[in-house]
């Protein structure tokens, strides 16, 4: 603030003072009083500027010294308009001359303020400040300017050094021409001399001998210098004077250093971030890899179901509401698992909902639109087979309800119970029609005759009856020695089989009563029998944990028993053509069997409880089971839904290849034929191609799809009309078996590859040798055209590659060894600018077809690799193997993971597995399709899955169910299931599907 000092007359001239950061002994009111002495206290008016205590941090920041000039400035303006001023002397120290030379410096260009002398001590200003500016011109301002300095002013020095616009003119004076008005005087001292003597103490004779000579007179600045410049002090003030990017960096390092800090931290917290993440996906991808083995696992099992559960937990789901889901890695693996395993059968169709207990058996209507099911809850329900949706309840008996089926033209129900009876009702009314009363314990089974007449009970007490299914009455009563789980009729109605806890059961002749012979060999009770739909088998299920299949007529058992079950077997029934059998088990799960391999062809997994029932539909398509967890489920039966096998060859198939409008198959086979098929239902078309002497080892399609070409062991290749079948001409010349055939891109020549180290190119209409291929020491086992038809690749057992000119037979050059086997196929991709090589090193190589340079990391299969094809779209390749499957690679990945790229094969992204070796295997035009040829007599015509999401997708809506917590738990995942779970309402995670464990009651 400004003090004001003195009387109330009206002073002519005004003296203002501004004091430096330290005061040194009050100097502004001693200056004051030398003043008022000097030139009369009535003729002056002294304002000390008083700024209160200026830290150093604020001197440092300029914002806060532009505050501090600002309001001396005001101050100035204001008490200059209050009194019309004679004479104007301003007088200021250190950081006061900074203050008094900015402030008038911003005056406005209206104000007519004139400053007559400005006394500078210890300045802080720059050297360039720019005085003159104010001095001279028409908005003149100043007289005279007197700057003292101080050579030996070591605070300057910091000032000049350290802090940000500003300097040392208070040591080494301003820069530029001086004048009478301008000067720089010098002393010896430093910072308060100006004040103070040497020894510290405050005196006034500087101020006496030069600042009161200026403010009592008008002329020349009187000039001094009392320096003796040295070289270091001539150092000092270059160093000085130059000091300004040292000071910028001095402002600047804090706060680069803080930016440094900052972002030190960001990269830190980045790198510990991505650290984490790597481990995360570490983590993820050990458990995904973990989770695609255990598919597999329940792929081998026959449990296809759970594999494909555990598939989408393995698998990025980029529609889910869980992070870790939607950023999991992608591994290969559990994709081709997942895809695997949806080719099979297994999945649930329906779950059957309401009875309150246990779900001792159901069976199908006869037209097969109708469930009935039998449940410990005292009822028989009757369902809707293609909604799930309950039609009625049959309700009557006074215990459970151990049995429900209908009869064989579908207007009646029977049911057996605990209660001792069984009871007839009208399939349409759901109304009781009748009893069955007689039998003094608990009934177990009940079913019609093959003609409906007669009704087939068994009981607790050991005994079997038949019953007119008209009045009611017994017919007949077989009695075994223990007490009794099931009895079946023979298709003919002839003879009916009984099974015991006795581990026995026993074939019975329905009109003598007389037993026929007794089935001996199980180790535990006998829960059910079944007859072949030829009369000619029966099969057991026991609590032993297997099915056997007996001789009808003589008891004898065939072959080894059904063994896979891990716990006991209750339910084993066959299929209406009696190649399979369906069986139900206490391990919670039901199996379907090949009856002639006894091999699992699929496990029905999901029930939470003991699967106690299991039957066909009527068409086939369908299995039912029934389980102690309250529940019926309806699965997907079809033994491999979404392949077509090619019945009809009688030996290995060789080749196997699609029309280019993919409607047809051409399979070649040992047997000495090839064959064409329907490519959409799988069915022969025509008559075998027979003509060959030995076996056919390749078969080619021309582009227009109107012709065939054959080659085989025969050592010719033979050309047939499509579609006719009609043999056309042959073309001979090897000298050993043909091993590979194909068309060049417009038909006009054909390609031979022969174990007689050659190939040749033909002409298609002439037959006539274009050109002879000469040069691979050992077999050629392949030769494709290039897709311009300019070259030939030939693949041979010498491990080479080649390719040549098919007009001339030159040879254009060779692949770099590669494989380190014979190199039995190699393909170009249909842009021409890549080649698949598969050899007996048991990989495929893809290599640039113009630089002969490989590409990626090699694919593996677990034996010899036959054949390599690109896909239609140049993004897959598709091998076959003699490890009995064809897989699908990505070309050029995707999502590649380090993990992925630390292994030193490529993973697959797809399989296809056969019974035996896979001999060839081919895409159809569209990519959608491909087939493959077997050692096993097979050609199969397989659907493409899908990829990612869309896979993921459309097995999430094709499942009625998720992994339980007993299974989640099992498999050690976390409880909680995936949110797909809960929003698509899958069992058990739907509210109304949840069966609480304190509803369950084990049955009897």
């Amino acid at each position: 603030m400004l003090g004001e000092q003195g009387d109330n007359r009206k002073p002519r001239r005004l003296i203002v003072t501004v004091h430096g950061i330290r005061t040194f002994g009050q100097w502004q009111e001693r200056l004051e009083h030398l003043a008022k002495a000097a030139l009369g206290d009535d003729q002056i008016k002294v304002i000390n500027y008083k700024y209160g205590y200026y830290s150093v941090i604020g001197f440092i920041i300029p914002f806060f010294r532009w505050l501090v000039v600002r309001e001396f400035r005001n101050e100035l303006i204001k008490l200059s308009a209050d009194e019309p001023w004679s004479r104007i002397d301003l007088i200021g120290h250190s950081f006061g001359t900074h203050i008094i030379a900015w402030g008038v410096d911003g005056l406005p260009s209206i104000s007519n303020i004139q400053i007559h002398t400005i006394i500078l001590a210890g300045s802080v200003l720059r050297a360039d400040f720019p005085w003159r500016d104010m001095m001279r011109g028409p908005g003149k301002r100043v007289k005279r300017v007197a700057n003292d300095c101080g050579s030996k002013d070591a605070v300057l020095l910091l000032s000049q050094f350290f802090i940000l616009f500003t300097g040392m003119a208070g040591r080494t004076g301003f820069s530029g021409a001086t004048s009478d008005a301008f000067r720089n005087r010098y002393s010896v001292f430093g910072h308060g001399g100006y004040f103070q003597d040497k020894g510290g103490k405050d005196t006034d004779d500087y101020m006496k001998e030069h600042w009161l000579p200026l403010l009592q007179r008008d002329g020349p600045v009187p000039e001094f210098d009392e320096r003796t410049l040295g070289a270091l002090e001539g150092i000092i003030i270059f160093f000085a004077n130059n000091s300004e990017p040292l000071k910028a960096t001095l402002y600047i390092t804090p706060f680069v250093a803080g930016l440094l800090y900052v972002y030190g931290l960001y990269v830190t917290a980045d790198i510990e971030r991505n650290k984490a993440v790597i481990e995360r996906n570490h983590a993820l991808i050990s458990q995904s890899r973990s989770l695609a083995d255990l598919a597999q696992q329940n792929i081998d099992k026959g449990d296809f179901q759970t594999a494909m559960l555990l598939g989408l937990e393995a698998l990025p789901d980029k529609r889910s509401d869980d992070e870790i889901a939607r950023t999991r890695p992608y591994w290969p693996s559990a994709e081709v698992s997942l895809a695997s395993a949806r080719r099979r059968p297994g999945t649930e169709v329906k779950i059957l909902q309401g009875h309150k207990d246990s779900v001792w058996s159901a069976a199908y209507s006869p037209d097969g639109r109708r469930i009935v099911s039998a449940s410990a809850d005292g009822t028989a329900r009757i369902w809707d087979a293609d909604t799930g949706r309950v039609i009625g309840n049959l309700e009557g008996h006074d215990a459970e309800v151990t049995w429900a089926a209908f009869s064989h033209d579908g207007r009646r129900i029977v049911t057996g119970s605990y209660d001792k009876t069984a009871r007839i009702w009208d399939a349409q009314t759901l109304r009781e029609i009748g009893q069955l009363p007689g039998h003094s314990a608990g009934l177990t089974s009940a079913s019609f005759s093959p003609d409906d007449s007669q009704i087939l009970t068994t009981s607790w007490e050991g005994t079997a009856r038949l019953w007119d299914a008209e009045t009611g009455l017994a017919v007949a009563t077989f009695k075994q020695s223990y007490d009794l789980n099931h009895a079946a009729f023979s298709s003919d109605g002839r003879r009916i089989v009984t099974v015991s806890w006795d581990k026995t059961g026993r074939v019975w002749d329905t009109k003598s009563g007389q037993g026929v012979c007794d089935i001996k060999g199980h180790d535990d009770f006998v829960a059910s029998a079944a007859f072949s739909p030829d009369d000619q088998r029966i099969a057991t299920a026991s609590g032993d944990g297997t099915v056997m299949i007996w001789d009808a007529k003589t008891c004898a058992r065939i072959g080894a028993p059904f063994k896979g079950h891990e716990g006991a077997v209750r339910t084993a029934v066959f299929s209406r053509d009696g190649h399979r059998i369906l069986t139900a088990s206490g391990d919670k799960t039901a199996r379907l069997w090949n009856v002639e391999t006894h091999q699992s062809i699929a496990v029905f997994a999901g029930h939470e409880q003991p699967v106690v029932g299991a039957a066909f539909s009527p068409d086939g398509r369908h299995i039912l089971t029934a389980s102690w967890d309250h529940t019926a489920r309806v699965w997907d039966g079809n033994a491999e839904p979404m392949v077509k096998s090619l019945v009809g060859h009688k030996e290995p198939v060789h080749g196997a290849a699609f029309t280019p409008d993919g409607r047809r198959v051409v399979t070649g086979a040992e047997d000495k034929t090839a064959r064409l098929w329907d490519a959409e239902t799988g069915d022969p078309v025509g008559s075998p191609l027979e003509g060959h002497t030995g076996p056919v080892r390749s078969v080619a399609f021309s582009p227009n799809g109107h012709r065939v070409v054959t080659g085989s062991m025969d050592t010719t290749a033979r050309l047939w009309d499509v579609e006719t079948g009609q043999f056309i001409r042959s073309f001979t010349g090897h000298a050993a078996t043909i091993w590979g055939v194909a068309f060049s891109p417009d038909s006009r020549r054909i390609v031979t590859a022969s174990e007689d180290q050659t190939a040749r190119v033909w002409d298609a209409e002439t037959a006539k040798v274009v050109s002879e291929l000469f040069g691979h020491r050992e077999t050629v086992f392949g030769a494709r055209f290039s897709p311009d038809g300019r070259r030939v690749v030939t693949a041979s057992g010498d491990t080479t590659v080649r390719f040549w000119n098919p007009e001339t037979g030159e040879l254009l050059g060779q692949l770099p060894r590669g494989h380190s086997a014979k190199v039995y196929s190699a393909e170009f991709s249909l842009d021409g600018r890549r080649i698949a090589t598969a050899a007996a090193d048991k990989t495929v190589r893809v290599w640039d077809a113009e630089t002969y340079t490989l590409i990626g990391k090699p694919l593996h299969h677990n034996d010899f690799v036959m054949s390599a094809v690109f896909s239609p779209d140049g993004r897959q390749i598709l091998t076959g193997s003699l490890d009995k499957t064809a897989r699908l690679w990505d070309v050029e990945p995707a999502e590649v993971s380090d993990e992925l790229r630390r292994l030193e094969f490529a993973e697959p992204i797809g399989e296809f597995k056969s019974g035996e070796a896979v001999w060839s295997a081919a895409f159809s035009a569209d990519g959608h399709r491909v087939v493959t040829a077997s050692a096993d007599h097979l050609a199969r015509i397989w659907q493409v899955s899908a990829r990612g999401q869309e896979l993921v997708d459309q097995v999430k809506s094709s499942l009625l169910r998720c992994l339980t917590p007993a299974q989640r738990e099992s498999f050690y995942l976390l409880p909680e299931p995936p949110s797909w779970c809960f929003q698509m309402d899958k069992w058990p995670y739907a509210a109304e599907a949840i069966v609480r464990s304190e509803d369950y009651k084990p049955p009897r």
